[in-house]
């Protein structure tokens, strides 16, 4: 993500994908059937169900999906097999969660924590509050998100979860750079390139997961062409297992790396293939995140229009799943085009109402991005044609205020992260 410049953060959606409690192998659907028609009404059946709802969710089946985990939890139930009810739990919020349903998927999560925590699983508690952490942060509830991610780790270390760890520290990475927090940022980063390289030196070879959690710290550290090698691989290994939300992230994060290198046509390319998935499979936060991302090199190329409509389909889902740190980046998004369309009043209202969100988010980039918008709207106002003399001053009065206000949001990071 850049630190100067661009206000909108490119997401790497794939990081914040509910962990699977199963293999990272691609069981054959029919096969699973066929042992369901044979087998008895026994725990078989029941981590077979769930190995169903994985195996359907991967494919953005998530009706299929869910029916399956909740016959999953129904057997489970009769037959008192706790880790098959806890299991069925986590496949159901899963669902719920490729879906968007972020509050059924926290109460299923939780659930499913209830159960591990009777039974003891270790592993299955770490994994669980990881995959709370990830709803909070869906949310918008940094605290929480981070006080999950915390309790994660914990378990990490006590049980030597690597793969698990990986994904946490670089969660904790994004949320920590959303906030502003460079220095922690940087910290959770750095974990989580030594234990990528230590994850994949000790394994029998490399995974998908493993490829892409090292893409994402090359990226953050600024090593672009070694992020995109990364997520290269990283697409290759989803494409074999047939997992299209990882397929689609997997083109988005190839996406983003392609536009910060300035190759626009490629970057467009990979995000059009990211969301015709995302629409089969019915993604409403991933399509609105392909929808802004695709709108960003559009205003680039001056495709304002075509930006305009993309950003404002964006924006209507966001406000639908509740999503106000993506809210506020699309108004910067918008406000920029505004300014360059030179309609400045809806720029100002759209610089402003990302400013109001961006303090109650806590968020110093995104006020930083909002005092830089309204800064230049302000100087252009001050020099355009037909301004009376008294109206110029109070535009550069405003102009310089937004400007000292930028520099002082901008400070308050440097101290977090010398150079």
């Amino acid at each position: 993500m850049e630190r100067q410049g661009r206000v909108f953060f490119l997401i790497l959606w794939l990081l914040f994908s509910p962990i699977s409690f199963f293999s990272q192998k691609s069981v054959k659907v029919d096969s699973l059937n066929f042992l369901l028609k044979i087998g008895k009404q026994d725990t078989n059946r029941v981590i077979r169900l769930c190995l169903l709802c994985h195996e359907y969710r991967i494919q953005g089946d998530f009706q299929k999906g869910l029916i399956y985990s909740q016959q999953a939890l129904q057997l489970a139930s009769e037959l008192n097999f706790d880790r098959g009810r806890a299991d069925a739990y986590s496949s159901i919020a899963n669902i719920y969660y490729s879906q968007n349903n972020y509050p059924e998927a926290l109460e299923n999560h939780r659930a499913a924590l209830q159960m591990k925590e009777a039974i003891s699983d270790k592993r299955g508690m770490a994994a669980t509050y990881h995959n709370i952490g990830a709803v909070y942060e869906k949310l918008g509830n940094y605290t929480k998100a981070l006080e999950s991610y915390s309790v994660s780790l914990a378990l990490d270390d006590t049980i030597g979860d690597l793969n698990n760890s990986i994904k946490t520290h670089n969660n904790m990475g994004i949320i920590y750079e959303k906030q502003g927090d460079y220095e922690k940022a940087i910290s959770n980063y750095s974990v989580a390139l030594e234990q990528t390289e230590s994850f994949i030196k000790t394994k029998i070879g490399p995974s998908s997961n493993a490829y892409m959690n090292l893409g994402n710290v090359y990226y953050h550290q600024g090593n672009l062409q070694m992020a995109l090698e990364k997520q290269q691989a990283s697409l290759k290994y989803e494409k074999d297992l047939n997992n299209k939300p990882g397929i689609a992230d997997s083109y988005n994060n190839i996406g983003v790396i392609y536009e910060r290198l300035h190759h626009y046509s490629k970057a467009l390319s990979n995000h059009q293939s990211a969301l015709e998935i995302r629409i089969e499979i019915s993604d409403k936060q991933g399509i609105a995140g392909s929808d802004n991302n695709i709108a960003i090199i559009y205003r680039k190329q001056e495709r304002f229009a075509d930006a305009l409509s993309l950003l404002y389909s964006a924006l209507a889902i966001w406000e639908d799943l509740g999503d106000k740190h993506n809210i506020c980046a699309c108004y910067i998004n918008l406000g920029l085009i505004q300014t360059q369309l030179n309609k400045m009043n809806d720029a100002e209202r759209y610089f402003s109402k990302a400013l109001q969100l961006s303090k109650e988010l806590g968020s110093k980039n995104l006020m930083i991005g909002s005092y830089r918008g309204l800064t230049t709207m302000s100087n252009l106002m001050a020099g355009s044609k037909g301004v009376s003399s008294k109206k110029r001053e109070a535009y550069l009065l405003k102009s310089l205020e937004y400007y000292r206000l930028s520099v002082v949001a901008s400070d308050s990071l440097a101290k977090k992260y010398p150079n």
